[in-house]
């Protein structure tokens, strides 16, 4: 977690997202920056409302250019969005467990991660979305609870090129486990 974009004493934190560039050649990207901005603000708003995604308390799109958009030099966009801070990456989370001396607890933790996991990708799934960027650095635990079974876990990062609804709940849900299992085994070796 970048404690650079933490508000002071807040439990929120600042995201701030910068479009890819654009090629003055590729007509098809003219307003893909745009484009690209509000989707990724739609799918954060949808995914925290559907509980998969951190809460959002505010989104914002402008210009990164004062230039006047014309047909070769279109505006480039950026957003920022203020949501709540989780107190942990998943690797931060999976190092505190692997620190508990005793071998059940350890274990009892490990699955209770792994149900709070598999509730995040259901919730996902369940809205029938997919995410094709799903791995260890974009998921976040929420572990500020005392009591371990309150802690929750989130996917962040829904960037519109990597990120699609509308894929059949089955399907989406099959797709994304096996996305995860397939980054998990890539990132623990």
């Amino acid at each position: 977690i970048d404690d650079r974009f933490a508000l002071p004493d807040a439990d929120k934190v600042v995201r701030i997202t910068l479009t890819t560039h654009w090629s003055p050649e590729d007509r098809s990207l003219r307003n893909s920056s745009r484009v690209q901005n509000d989707l990724e603000i739609a799918q954060m708003l949808r995914a925290a409302i559907r509980g998969y995604s951190l809460p959002v308390y505010a989104a914002l799109r402008w210009p990164l250019s004062l230039a006047v958009s014309t047909a070769d030099t279109p505006f480039k966009w950026g957003s920022m969005t203020v949501m709540k801070r989780a107190s942990h990456t998943l690797y931060q989370y999976v190092s505190e467990i692997a620190k508990i001396p005793d071998r059940v607890q350890r274990h009892k933790r490990n699955l209770l991660l792994t149900n709070k996991l598999i509730e995040c990708i259901a919730k996902m799934s369940a809205d029938n979305c997919t995410n094709f960027d799903l791995k260890p650095a974009n998921i976040l635990v929420d572990a500020e609870s005392p009591w371990v079974q309150n802690h929750r876990v989130y996917v962040i990062d829904l960037d519109c090129r990597f990120f699609r609804c509308g894929v059949q709940t089955c399907a989406a849900l099959f797709v994304n486990l096996l996305l995860l299992v397939v980054h998990f085994r890539a990132f623990w070796n």
